[in-house]
């Protein structure tokens, strides 16, 4: 399963953590244009490189690839928490 991601995200932790997309891209094992792609959000990215991507960043999966799927549980807790 591959997914395109919220490009804005990866992109604003990837600067605020002083990494490049050459870096990165390395990591993944792909030409710094694929990863440059992935942040345009015009390719989409494979389980494993989630994992490697979270990992080189420091971050936990669900913040950098499932923030609105997290947005929206939220609402529906504090839904649930005001009924």
């Amino acid at each position: 399963m591959s997914q395109v991601i919220d490009r804005t995200t990866l992109r604003d932790l990837r600067v605020s953590k002083g990494i490049t997309q050459k870096h990165l891209a390395s990591k993944l094992g792909i030409v710094p244009n694929g990863y440059f792609r992935i942040e345009e959000g015009t390719r989409k990215v494979t389980v494993g490189e989630a994992l490697i991507i979270a990992e080189v960043l420091d971050e936990p999966l669900e913040k950098i690839f499932f923030t609105d799927k997290l947005l929206i549980l939220r609402r529906v807790q504090q839904f649930e928490n005001n009924l």
